[in-house]
């Protein structure tokens, strides 16, 4: 990634695999982008009710050695995890018209500084790439509607498959899917 590609702080961003001991650091970037994203979007006891420990928890599981969900990080020199994106096997079942999907983009998060730079871009691809590369042929992810989002998703060429009424901790949410040929 060039500078002018990353933008933030000096310019210098670093894309990598995530590491069992990277699980801290991106609980902590999760955990802050969850309150950036979903603040106003979901009542405040949904949003706030999540603590640090459930992310670390979380995240120290989905980080061992041989879990089947991969994690990209974006680091800033000398500062925290900027973003992350996790790719793995489809979490539920879901299929469009052109049959089943079989992976999914679980989660992309960016703390809101350095949104703005392509760095959403940079993690989504690097996550699609790793999916095609472990012989996975359709990518899903789940986005809730109201969720800005759901721009990004459709500008990086997804389809709408779905957009239904789920339960989300106690609430009812509106939830889009788009789908992704890899």
């Amino acid at each position: 990634m060039t500078p002018s590609d990353a933008g933030p702080r000096d310019g210098t961003v670093r894309l990598r695999r995530a590491l069992p001991a990277d699980a801290a650091g991106v609980a902590a970037a999760h955990r802050q982008a969850w309150v950036e994203t979903y603040t106003g979007l979901l009542p405040a006891p949904v949003v706030t009710g999540r603590g640090l420990g459930e992310f670390v928890q979380l995240w120290s599981g989905a980080l061992k050695p041989g879990a089947s969900w991969t994690t990209f990080v974006c680091e800033i020199p000398h500062g925290p995890i900027a973003g992350f994106a996790s790719a793995g096997p489809i979490r539920s079942p879901t299929e469009d018209r052109k049959g089943p999907l079989d992976a999914e983009l679980i989660a992309l998060y960016l703390l809101e500084e350095h949104q703005g730079y392509g760095l959403g871009r940079v993690l989504f691809e690097a996550a699609r790439a790793d999916l095609a590369e472990r012989g996975f042929a359709r990518m899903a992810v789940r986005v809730l509607a109201t969720n800005t989002a759901v721009g990004f998703y459709a500008y990086m060429g997804g389809r709408t498959v779905t957009a239904e009424d789920r339960p989300y901790r106690g609430v009812t949410v509106r939830e889009v899917t788009y789908g992704w040929d890899l």
